[in-house]
C-alpha cells in the first residue's frame, strides 16, 4: 500500500542554488619538482600539499627547475600548458611567454567554475539525532542512464522495507525488498527529467526520501563517451581534475564523489575536500 507522501514531495522539490566562484586568470591543476611563483617581490616555493588550485594572476612568473613540473589551466580558454624545467615563464591574461624553455598546450580542460546545489537533499523520517535509514546513491544528483541503480543502508530491524519511484505523473514503480539497492527497469525513465524515490519500513515510521535527474539524451551521450576515453587513457592529476570538474559541472555527484574519493586515496598528501572548496 503507497503512503501519502506529499509533504515529503514538498520539501524535496526547492529551488537551485547556483553560487559563482571569484574568476581567477589561471589555476594550477599540478606541481612536482621544483617550481617557484613570483607575485610581485614574493617568491614562493609550490607544492602539490599547499597549492593545487592555487590562483596565479597576469604578471607572476613560473620557475621550474629541472626536474620541476608545473600545469597551468587558463580560466579564459580551459586550455593547460604543461612546464617542465628548466624552465621560465611570463604570466599573462590569456597567453604564456617562455623566457627560457619551453611549454605544452593541452586543449578542453574543465573548470570548477560553479558549486551546484542541484537539488534538495534526502528527506527523513524517524529518530531525527540517529537515523536509521541513509541514502548512499541516488540523491542531490543527475545520472547518465535511463537504468540508474540506488542505493541505500538499513540499520532499523534488517526487514524489508517499501520502495517507491515516482515521477511528476504519479507512481512508476514500487515493491518490498530486503536488498540495500534497486536497478531501476528499463522502460521506466526519460532523458531530462526529474525523480522521487523513497524507502520506508512497513510500518512507516522511519522513511527515507530523495530525488534524481537523468541528463538530457545528447548530454547523456557526450559524458558517456568522455568516461568511456576516461577508463581507457592515461590519466595524470591534471586529467584527473579536469574530468572531475567535468562530472561536477553536470551534475553527476554521485560519480564525482567517487573520484574525488579515488583522488584522496592516490594522494593521501593533498587534502582534497579542503582544496575543492576554497
Amino acid at each position: 500500500m503507497v503512503k501519502p507522501i506529499t509533504h515529503c514531495l514538498t520539501l524535496l522539490f526547492l529551488l537551485c542554488l547556483l553560487v559563482a566562484t571569484a574568476d581567477a586568470a589561471w589555476l594550477i591543476f599540478d606541481v612536482a619538482g621544483e617550481v617557484k611563483l613570483t607575485h610581485n617581490t614574493k617568491v614562493v616555493n609550490l607544492t602539490m600539499k599547499k597549492h593545487l588550485l592555487k590562483e596565479v594572476a597576469a604578471g607572476d612568473s613560473l620557475e621550474a627547475g629541472g626536474d620541476g613540473r608545473v600545469v597551468l589551466v587558463s580560466m579564459a580558454s580551459n586550455d593547460a600548458f604543461e612546464i617542465g624545467g628548466p624552465a621560465i615563464i611570463n604570466v599573462g591574461e590569456t597567453a604564456l611567454k617562455a623566457i627560457k624553455g619551453t611549454f605544452d598546450k593541452r586543449k578542453g580542460y574543465a573548470l570548477p567554475k560553479t558549486k551546484s546545489n542541484l537539488m534538495a537533499g534526502v528527506v527523513m523520517r524517524g529518530d531525527a539525532d540517529n537515523p536509521c535509514l541513509e541514502i548512499l546513491a541516488g540523491h542531490n544528483t543527475a545520472v547518465n542512464t535511463l537504468t540508474p541503480t540506488l542505493k541505500w543502508y538499513n540499520g532499523c530491524d534488517k526487514g524489508p522495507l517499501h520502495f517507491s519511484l515516482f515521477a511528476d505523473a504519479g507512481l512508476l514503480l514500487e515493491h518490498e525488498t530486503q536488498f540495500p539497492e534497486t536497478k531501476v527497469p528499463e522502460g521506466l525513465l526519460h532523458y531530462g527529467e526529474r525523480y522521487v524515490w523513497l524507502i520506508e519500513t512497513p510500518e512507516g515510521d522511519n522513511l527515507a526520501a530523495a530525488s534524481f535527474t537523468t541528463l538530457d539524451e545528447i548530454q547523456t551521450g557526450e559524458v558517456n563517451r568522455r568516461l568511456k576515453q576516461a577508463s581507457t587513457g592515461q590519466r595524470d592529476l591534471a586529467v584527473r581534475l579536469s574530468d572531475l570538474f567535468f562530472l561536477r559541472q553536470n551534475h553527476l555527484n554521485d560519480l564525482a564523489d567517487q573520484e574525488q574519493a579515488s583522488l584522496g586515496r592516490d594522494y593521501p598528501d593533498v587534502d582534497f575536500s579542503a582544496r575543492l572548496e576554497q
